[in-house]
């Protein structure tokens, strides 16, 4: 069955790749001449994009936008995987991303959030109830807290079943 052309090339990008990209990058580590070359020419396509689209890469560099789509986008994905599991929220997750950015100061040690800080969501791991959002110190408090009081309670019944 006789190929077309462009499905010559496919079948031949397709066995030789590998090897292609392998000698492509060891010569621009090694080619000076060669590396300029092939930067000047992203330089060349990126500005002719520029010029064709100006709206090209604006939302990329927008640190807000990008700052907001990224809370957004953890504390959802966090929501599912805790679904997954089987835990229950008690919150809608628009009424929690709501929360999430009217909140100011930490609910535990009251410390005003800087804008780089990491915020955290305390909730119970079994049964999903939110007790707050706090600082990420006052989160790592909580759960140090949550686990010793279940491991003393663990202890407990270990030896009042042993009597």
């Amino acid at each position: 069955m006789p190929f077309n052309t462009f499905e010559k090339k496919k079948d031949n990008y397709v066995k030789h790749k590998d090897e292609t990209n392998r000698r492509r990058r060891e010569r621009y580590a090694n080619d000076p001449e060669y590396r300029k070359k092939v930067k000047e020419q992203d330089l060349k396509y990126k500005r002719k994009r520029k010029e064709n689209n100006p709206n090209f890469n604006k939302d990329k560099y927008d640190a807000d936008k990008n700052r907001m789509y990224k809370q957004r986008y953890t504390m959802n994905n966090w929501i599912q995987r805790k679904k997954k599991r089987g835990v229950k929220f008690h919150l809608d997750p628009k009424d929690l991303y709501k929360i999430w950015n009217e909140k100011k100061n930490c609910d535990f040690c009251n410390k005003i959030f800087e804008e780089d800080e990491k915020k955290c969501l305390e909730h119970h791991h079994a049964s999903g109830t939110i007790r707050g959002i706090c600082c990420h110190k006052c989160n790592m408090k909580l759960g140090t807290i949550d686990k010793n009081l279940k491991n003393v309670l663990l202890e407990l019944h270990r030896f009042w079943f042993r009597l």
